[in-house]
């Protein structure tokens, strides 16, 4: 016996609940409550593990997105981290671009920009002209400082994942849940349990003009495509739309950037004492002044090349007690040849006469 006959029988008083218990293979149907007087109002329970839910609105043949992954994250509350972000490169790039240092408190802001003050202040002089800190100003602090900036960017960016996924939890429960309501079947919890009336399931086999062998799903699928409730779009494209403010744990990025900038007065404080920060600066000034930032390949220049270090280029990586530290290598290489450390004359001499330092 079918689902459909044995729903019919039971109507009629010619089934009891175990025969439409049996008929229902699946076990998705039972009958709750018997009502005795008008046995086609008995309540009806509809019990679903998420996957036979979701599938209801979704066509797992024809998509090919990733669309299932982020439903089950969207309703699994011990999801994977890392489902939109790539923590490095995200990191990184938001860093460089000012983003992260927006997102700062303003006591944050003001501890930081007195680091930099203290360390560097030529930098601060440097801004684009929507009257924000150049790029250099966070690519020195990352040379300077990278475990305690790189703990500030990869809180950024795990707060942030975690903000599109809630952005993107909300958008699936409006997608997914209590869709069935207008049709008369009642949802006690998304996914899971629903409630509905005999006479209302049977409504339903005739409004999708279903066929009396097809199962529940079939059933409700049917109904999903009628009704057009199918979740037919990427859930991946356009992600960035799920970033909703009230959903990023600001308190948390302030108490981590907190903590790092204050390790990193910490840091200060000792070279102060040791005088190793007065020399820093004083080299920091004088490679300002000559227009060289961090991080950056440079050419020698241009009229102190000669012979075979023509296509020799370099890199200042860092200043650190009073010495400056550069990679070298060759023109359309991507190997260095090598890392010298030297004090700003020796700097000078290596710009005029690099094949000394060979």
């Amino acid at each position: 016996m079918t689902l459909y006959e044995s729903l019919v029988k039971f109507k009629d008083g010619n089934a009891d609940e175990w025969d439409v218990r049996r008929s229902c293979r699946d076990g998705v149907v039972q009958i709750q409550t018997i009502n005795q007087k008008n046995l086609g109002k008995s309540l009806i329970s509809l019990t679903f593990d998420r996957d036979e839910y979701v599938e209801l609105f979704t066509d797992t043949e024809r998509d090919d997105s990733n669309n299932q992954y982020l439903i089950r994250v969207a309703f699994n509350p011990s999801y994977h981290s890392n489902v939109f972000i790539d923590y490095s490169y995200f990191s990184d790039e938001e860093w460089n671009e000012g983003y992260i240092f927006d997102s700062f408190s303003e006591e944050n802001k003001e501890l930081f920009t007195s680091l930099v003050r203290q360390l560097n202040p030529s930098l601060l002089e440097k801004k684009t002209q929507h009257d924000r800190y150049e790029d250099v100003v966070f690519k020195f602090m990352v040379e300077m400082f990278d475990s305690q900036i790189s703990n500030i960017t990869g809180e950024y960016a795990v707060l942030y994942d975690d903000c599109l996924v809630a952005g993107l939890k909300e958008y699936i429960m409006a997608k997914l849940c209590d869709k069935f309501q207008i049709y008369g079947i009642y949802e006690k919890q998304c996914t899971y349990k629903y409630f509905t009336t005999v006479n209302v399931l049977l409504s339903i086999w005739k409004r999708t003009e279903s066929s009396e062998d097809d199962d529940i799903k079939q059933v409700l699928r049917n109904l999903v495509t009628s009704s057009n409730l199918e979740l037919d779009e990427d859930l991946y494209e356009d992600y960035y739309a799920y970033y909703d403010y009230k959903n990023f744990d600001q308190e948390a990025f302030d108490r981590e950037v907190t903590r790092n900038l204050e390790k990193i007065q910490e840091k200060i404080e000792e070279e102060m004492e040791e005088g190793v920060l007065d020399k820093n600066k004083e080299i920091f000034e004088k490679l300002s002044k000559l227009n060289y930032n961090f991080g950056v390949w440079y050419d020698l220049p241009k009229q102190k090349k000669y012979g075979e270090e023509t296509d020799e280029i370099f890199k200042i990586d860092r200043v650190k007690d009073g010495k400056i530290e550069i990679f070298r290598k060759k023109k359309g290489t991507y190997f260095n040849i090598g890392r010298s450390i030297m004090d700003f004359e020796e700097f000078l001499n290596y710009l005029y006469h690099p094949e000394l330092f060979n």
